[in-house]
Formats: structure tokens, sequence, C-alpha cells
């Protein structure tokens, strides 16, 4: 906690079960809440309760083992994760494919760029909004980001798009960036960066 408040984060300090605290937080306005207290059970209450105080809001939480997540998207959760798992996946492919990992480790950090993988929503008036691929020089434009794939809002995914893939409106797109590759993406095409 001091840390955080030492690199000047907001901290607000308190039990996150407790509707006060959530308030406090700004549940109401708040598009994003992650859920990852200590047991399951406190973080189906934050989950309910979040929900019950804000039905828009995207609910991560966390689960400690795979029939947690039942309860937890009951409760209103939109995603689940469970580190047990994750890390688990981890160790069995590091044993396995130690090469793969080392290999995906070093490519998220190309040339001193830290990359990670970001969801871009493409908003209406962008020049992205019923845009080819190949029409809009993406790669060039934002100095190498990639599109991985796009969701529609039909859940259709599409891995890799081909150039001649037509993108819309409310499409996601799962893009390969680093920081300064992400702002020029929101510059370059008239998207408007999420609050």
């Amino acid at each position: 906690m001091e840390a955080a408040r030492e690199r000047d984060y907001l901290v607000i300090e308190g039990d996150a079960t407790d509707d006060d605290v959530l308030r406090t937080a700004g549940i109401d306005r708040a598009k994003n809440l992650v859920a990852a207290l200590t047991g399951d059970a406190a973080n189906v209450l934050v989950t309910i309760t979040a929900r019950t105080m804000n039905p828009d809001l995207h609910i991560v939480a966390r689960g400690s083992e795979k029939e947690s997540e039942i309860v937890l998207v009951r409760a209103g959760a939109n995603r689940v994760v469970i580190p047990y798992e994750i890390g688990g996946k981890r160790m069995a492919t590091q044993t396995l494919n130690p090469s793969f990992m080392d290999f995906l480790d070093m490519y998220m950090r190309v040339g001193g760029h830290i990359l990670s993988m970001e969801e871009v929503i493409i908003t209406p008036g962008s020049k992205l909004d019923n845009a080819a691929l190949k029409d809009v020089s993406f790669r060039n434009r934002t100095d190498g980001a990639v599109i991985m794939a796009v969701k529609r809002e039909s859940d259709d995914i599409t891995l890799h798009p081909a150039g001649d893939y037509v993108l819309h409106s409310g499409d996601h797109l799962l893009i390969l960036c680093d920081k300064q590759q992400l702002k020029r993406i929101y510059d370059e095409f008239d998207i408007k960066p999420p609050k």
C-alpha cells in the first residue's frame, strides 16, 4: 500500500466487501473491477455487490480452482482467472517446450521495447471503420504494431486477418504493440481511447 502511495497512485484503504468502500472508490462510474481478494467467498461477495451497484461494470474475478469459475460467473463476473491453473500450464510448457517459452519471452521484449497484447475497439468515425486492412497501411502507420485477431460483436474471431479483411465500428482488435505504438493507433486512426 505504501509503495503505491509513493508512486502517486490513488489508494483507498478499506474492506472491498463493504458497500461504502466501493462507493468511495467510485464503483458507480467505474468501467472495470478486479476482484482478487484472498478467498473465493470474498470475491463472490465483491462481485455480487459491485454488479448490483453498477450493472455495466466489467468484472474480472480471481478463483482458486476450476469449480470457482461457475460460481463467480453466476455472481456476475465477466471473466474468471485461476492463477494456479495458469501457473501450472506455464510450468508444463516450460518443461516440455523450454525453447518456445524462451522465444516468447524474448519476442515480447524486441529492441528494448516491452510489447504487450492490447485490445482496441474501433469507434464510430474512425478511419478504420469500413476499411480494408490493405488500404490503411496499419503496420507502417503504427511503426510496426501487429493485429493478431479481430473479434466481432457477433463473437466471431478472425486470427491474423488478411489484407482484404474489412474492419467495422465495434470490432475489437487484439494488437501486439508497445505503449508508443498504442498511442499512435489511437491518433492515426481517430479512435477514441477508453476513459
